[in-house]
C-alpha cells in the first residue's frame, strides 16, 4: 500500500512562484495525507491551480530530468502493482530494459523519490525516473482502466495514528464497541454437550444377607456343634416325628453389577489472558527492554497470534522475538535482511506501518521459512524511540485486519514511549521533545 509522503519541495516551489495560495496549498496537503495520494494528485483534486499552470511549474521544478512526451504504459508491469497505486502517484512504468532489468517510470513530479521507491519495491527491480506531461499520464492511465478493476484515484484514508492521534481508546469505548479488543477469554477446555451422570455415592457399605429357601426333599439333620442355636427360628410342625423335616440351605444372592466410575474432574483452565488496557498499563511501567518486548507480543497476540519482532540495526533488520504460533525463536534469530535493499521492513521503517502482500523474492527468503502461503498479506508497524525506528513488529494470517492494525499501532506508540524512557534513563539524558 502507498503511504503518502508529502512533497515539501514541490509545495515550497509553488508558493515561491505564486502559483498557489497558502490556503489552497493547505487544503491540498491535507487531502494528500487524508486520501493517501501524491501532492500532484491532491492539487488536481482540490483544484488548487489549473492543470496547465501546474504542468509548467513541474517542468520548471525539474528541468534536468529525462522527458518523455508520449508515455505508453507497460501493462505487464502495471499488473504487478497494486490496483490504485499508479493513479495515486500519477505515475506508470513505460519501459523495461531487457538487459539490465531497469524499469523506466514516468512521473509528473520527477523529484518524487518516494513514488519511485514504492514502484521499485513492488516490481523488485531498479527504476529510472522520467518526466511526462500531466495530460499524457492521465490519458495513459485512462487506457489501462478497462483492463484493470475500476477504482477511484484515491486510496482509503489512513488511520488516525499516522496523523499523530491514537487509534484505540481502550478506556473510553464500551466493551461492546466493535473496534475494541474483547476481554472475554476463549475457553481453553472443550466442554462436552452431554450432562454428567447422576450417580449417587453410597454412604455405607452394604452387607450381603443370605436368603433362606426350603428344600422339602432334603432330610433334617441336627448338628451337635451348634451351640448358639439356629440363625432362623424353626417351628415344629404337627406332623408325626417319623415324617422328614425340610432342610434349610443358605444361598448367596447373585453378585451385584459394578457401579460405573465417577467422572473425572476437568483439569484446571489455563490462566486467562490479560485485557489490552491492562497490558498497555504494564508496558508503561516496564523498566527493561526485554520484558517490554514480551508485553508487546502479548498485547498483539490477542488480534494477531502469528507475530514476530525484528530489531532495526544500522545495516540490517534481524529476527529477535516471536510468538510460538509464528515459529521458533532460535530459527528467527538467523533471519537477516539488509537495509540497503527494498523490503517490507524498509517501507515500514520509513512510513511507520505497512499493509500489503509479502513479495516472494530473495530479499524475503528468510521469512518464507515461517510464512508458508505463496503471497500472504502482512501487517507491520515500527516502534520508534527518539524519532528512530528500533523494532519492527510483523504479523500475518489475521482474521480482522483493520482491528489488528489499530491495536498494533497503539501498542507500538506506547512501547516506543516506554523504550525511549528506558534508554535515556540508562544514559542519564533528558527525554526527547516530540
Amino acid at each position: 500500500m502507498y503511504r503518502s509522503r508529502v512533497g515539501h519541495e514541490l509545495g515550497r516551489a509553488l508558493l515561491l512562484a505564486d502559483a498557489v495560495t497558502p490556503d489552497a496549498l493547505s487544503r491540498a496537503l491535507l487531502a494528500a495525507v487524508r486520501d493517501r495520494v501524491s501532492l500532484v494528485r491532491a492539487l488536481l483534486a482540490t483544484e488548487a491551480l489549473d492543470r496547465g499552470r501546474l504542468d509548467e511549474e513541474l517542468a520548471r521544478f525539474a528541468p534536468d530530468a529525462p522527458f518523455q512526451k508520449h508515455p505508453v504504459p507497460v501493462l505487464d508491469l502495471m499488473d504487478r502493482l497494486p490496483a490504485r497505486l499508479c493513479e495515486a502517484l500519477v505515475a506508470m512504468p513505460v519501459r523495461r530494459d531487457p538487459r539490465t532489468g531497469t524499469v523506466d517510470v514516468a512521473l509528473a513530479d520527477a523529484l518524487d523519490t518516494h513514488a519511485a521507491d514504492e514502484i521499485a519495491f513492488y516490481l523488485g527491480a531498479p527504476v529510472r525516473v522520467v518526466r511526462a506531461p500531466l495530460a499524457a499520464l492521465e490519458e495513459g492511465l485512462a487506457r489501462t482502466r478497462p483492463a484493470r478493476a475500476p477504482s477511484s484515484p484515491g486510496l482509503p484514508p489512513l488511520s488516525r495514528a499516522v496523523r499523530g492521534a491514537p487509534i484505540v481508546s481502550v478506556e473510553a469505548l464500551p466493551p461492546e464497541h466493535p473496534s475494541t479488543v474483547s476481554e472475554r477469554p476463549l475457553p481453553l477446555v472443550r466442554r462436552g454437550s452431554e450432562p454428567p451422570l447422576d450417580i449417587p455415592i453410597p454412604l455405607s457399605r452394604r452387607m450381603n444377607i443370605p436368603r433362606i429357601t426350603a428344600q422339602p426333599d432334603a432330610p433334617y439333620e441336627e448338628r451337635a456343634d451348634d451351640d448358639d442355636g439356629p440363625v432362623v427360628e424353626l417351628r415344629r410342625s404337627k406332623t408325626p416325628s417319623t415324617q422328614a423335616m425340610p432342610a434349610v440351605r443358605l444361598e448367596s444372592p447373585p453378585p451385584r453389577p459394578l457401579e460405573p466410575p465417577l467422572p473425572e474432574p476437568a483439569p484446571p483452565a489455563a490462566a486467562e489472558p490479560a485485557p489490552l488496557h491492562q497490558l498497555l498499563r504494564q508496558m508503561t511501567q516496564a523498566t527493561a527492554r526485554d520484558p517490554l518486548m514480551e508485553l508487546v507480543l502479548m498485547a498483539i497476540h490477542g488480534v494477531a497470534p502469528k507475530v514476530a519482532l525484528f530489531a532495526a540495526k544500522k545495516e540490517a533488520f534481524t529476527g529477535w522475538m516471536c510468538t510460538p504460533e509464528f515459529g521458533s525463536r532460535t530459527t528467527l534469530a538467523d533471519v537477516r535482511i539488509e537495509v540497503r535493499v527494498p523490503s517490507v521492513f524498509g517501507t515500514t521503517a520509513a512510513a511507520g506501518q505497512f499493509r500489503g502482500p509479502l513479495i516472494r523474492s530473495g530479499t524475503h527468503a528468510g521469512l518464507f521459512n515461517f510464512v508458508k502461503a505463496t503471497q500472504p498479506e502482512v501487517l507491520a508497524v515500527a516502534i520508534r524511540a527518539a524519532g528512530k525506528p528500533v523494532v519492527i513488529a510483523l504479523a500475518y494470517e489475521i482474521a480482522d485486519v483493520p482491528l489488528a492494525m489499530n491495536v498494533m499501532t497503539e501498542v507500538a506508540r506506547v512501547a516506543g514511549d516506554t523504550l525511549e524512557r528506558i534508554v535515556l534513563g540508562a544514559r542519564g539524558g533528558p527525554p526527547s521533545k516530540r
